[in-house]
């Protein structure tokens, strides 16, 4: 199943039309739509990540989850350079608009606390860290709040190590919730620049323009994952992925979690015909895998990824 939550009616309608759905009428209080197959539901969650989390734990108690499901959060964000030189952000900043980000770290605007997606697939995005908060922000305090992580390190650079500000309402309530029903390589978040911080209300025909350009492009790539996604249900991984895969968790000292995480990452790399047992045997052979404890293992692992996916 894959599971498409998005805040407003207004950035849905795009997708709707896309994608063929019909609206699902015993949904309760929630606006879920859902194709012909029955096969994948968009839930308009409302703004907000407890609404966000509501909403994702209701759908997948209602329609179920297992190792093939995937789970997309879909949405808009208010985006600016991390960068405390006003000449810079304001160079910087209308080039974001309309960009599209896939997050892969998410932070809790209250807590604090730091989230981290796996993405152990190949994407057309550009990958940045989200913030969620609980109060739309506004232009002023979009750049207070880099100039309060300039303060940290004296410097023109944020103390953050987010790139670009990006700010939204409902990652991290998706996230919170969904990773009670599916591992966290089983869920996306992403993001397109609206704005660089709300300072007037802005229309349903104004979000449908960021959505609709995109619309087409994005569904495609939603349509890889999906079949990406069924074969985590039936893909079990062979005699010559089981030897690589249990040498890499000797080598870097893995743990179960870390595990489970090389072995989506095999399994990916061959329905996709990446070549990794040359890359890993040689690296063996180089002794840049022969690492001393887990630590060093998780950042052997984390570099690996970075090869096989994105060169």
């Amino acid at each position: 199943m894959l599971y498409i939550f998005m805040a407003l009616y207004a950035e849905a309608v795009p997708f709707i039309a896309q994608m063929k759905l019909k609206r699902v009428n015993d949904s309760g209080k929630f606006v879920l739509y859902q194709d012909e197959a029955g096969e994948a539901i968009l839930a308009v969650t409302g703004p907000g990540k407890v609404e966000a989390a509501v909403a994702v734990s209701y759908v997948c108690a209602k329609y179920g989850t297992d190792e093939s499901t995937f789970i997309l959060n879909i949405g808009s964000a208010a985006g600016a350079p991390n960068c405390s030189d006003e000449h810079v952000q304001s160079a910087e900043r209308s080039e974001l608009i309309g960009q599209w980000f896939i997050g892969n770290q998410l932070v809790d605007g209250d807590t604090k606390r730091t989230y981290y997606p796996d993405i152990l697939y190949r994407h057309p995005f550009a990958e940045e860290g989200i913030e969620t908060v609980s109060i739309v922000r506004r232009p002023d305090e979009m750049k207070q709040m880099i100039r309060m992580d300039a303060s940290v390190n004296g410097g023109q650079k944020s103390g953050s190590s987010l790139k670009i500000r990006l700010c939204d309402m409902e990652a991290v309530g998706v996230y919170q919730a969904a990773v009670r029903f599916v591992g966290q390589h089983q869920m996306a978040f992403l993001k397109v620049v609206s704005d660089a911080g709300v300072d007037k209300r802005m229309t349903a025909e104004d979000l449908q323009h960021f959505f609709a350009d995109s619309a087409e492009k994005i569904c495609t790539w939603i349509e890889d994952v999906r079949t990406l996604s069924r074969s985590w249900k039936v893909e079990k991984v062979g005699a010559k992925e089981q030897e690589i895969l249990q040498l890499l968790c000797d080598q870097t000292h893995a743990s179960v979690t870390m595990r489970l995480q090389m072995e989506q990452l095999l399994r990916y790399c061959t329905l996709a015909n990446i070549p990794y047992e040359e890359m890993i045997r040689g690296d063996l052979a180089e002794q840049t895998l022969c690492c001393r404890d887990r630590k060093e293992g998780k950042a052997y692992f984390e570099q690996l990824k970075e090869r096989l996916l994105y060169q």
